[in-house]
């Protein structure tokens, strides 16, 4: 809808209906006017012939017109959320500054893991272990690789590189679920639903980087080669995965074996040994967390 050539304000009416709609299903659709805002600036860059992104795209009067009405259409939801949500005692979560750095830096070097390297790492609990105060030594490979990355985005984001924003534009999409905000998401540091919107947001936004590309022949030809060894590995990845949903003794197990400190996942397999009438497993899962 965003790169449709409608009128400003059907294009920007059409958008705040998804902008809403979309909040009815997750708040991080919050994220919605920062990915048109890129869009805009790679079609403005792809028009240039030097095909540099150019900031002042993302803030035309027919972008500002969108901005308006999804932000109308956001006080509205918040609103309703209000109203339906009366008498809900809000979630709070103290953590400090280092706590919060830890699981920002754990997260963003998971999803980015996650994203480019999808062939490993993939289970049903991402666990996260807080020691408390001087804590924050314990992960400081992952805070150092998550801020080299995040340097590296804002790089070419600065030179106005469309590679630069596409990349940006994807990680923006995280920052709901990135612990910026000590927002509730579960014991689990990460959740991998979490990645349908950025991964699908990247993808939609890669060929304004490939656009301008001049590849030889046998960089084409290696290209093909890449691409269907990545499809080969992607198959071997999903029938390995798919049949552990097969019943939740094999799911859970599966969870327990991938991350053992996830209390969740333990308490969920002792769960399905009751399940199964496997009272003896059971018991010694519940001996096992006891120790």
């Amino acid at each position: 809808i965003a790169g449709r050539p409608w009128r400003d304000w059907t294009r920007a009416v059409a958008l705040a209906a998804c902008f809403f709609l979309g909040a009815l299903c997750k708040e991080s659709v919050v994220v919605l006017p920062a990915a048109i805002a890129a869009q805009a600036m790679l079609l403005g860059a792809a028009a240039r012939h030097e095909g540099k992104v150019a900031l002042a795209d993302a803030f035309s009067a027919r972008e500002w017109k969108a901005y308006g009405l999804m932000f109308l259409a956001g006080v509205a939801y918040l609103l309703l959320r209000a109203q339906a949500m009366d008498g809900y005692p809000p979630n709070r979560i103290d953590q400090s500054l280092e706590h919060r750095a830890a699981l920002w830096a754990t997260a963003t070097t998971k999803y980015l893991q996650l994203t480019f390297l999808p062939f490993a790492g993939n289970a049903l609990q991402h666990g996260f272990e807080w020691q408390g105060p001087g804590g924050l030594r314990a992960h400081l490979p992952a805070l150092g690789t998550a801020v080299v990355a995040c340097l590296a985005i804002a790089l070419l984001a600065w030179r106005r590189q469309p590679a630069g924003w596409v990349l940006l534009a994807w990680l923006a999409a995280y920052l709901p679920v990135l612990h910026l905000v000590p927002l509730p998401v579960g014991e689990s540091v990460i959740h991998q639903r979490f990645m349908y919107f950025p991964t699908a947001l990247l993808l939609a936004l890669l060929p304004h980087v490939l656009l301008r590309l001049r590849p030889s022949a046998a960089a084409v030809r290696a290209s093909w080669a890449l691409g269907v060894a990545l499809v080969l590995a992607s198959l071997l990845v999903v029938r390995s995965v798919v049949p552990m949903w097969q019943n939740d003794l094999v799911l859970w197990r599966w969870a327990v074996e991938k991350d053992p400190s996830s209390q969740l996942a333990r308490e969920n397999l002792i769960h399905a040994y009751a399940l199964y009438g496997m009272t003896e497993q059971a018991s010694q899962e519940l001996l096992d967390i006891a120790r």
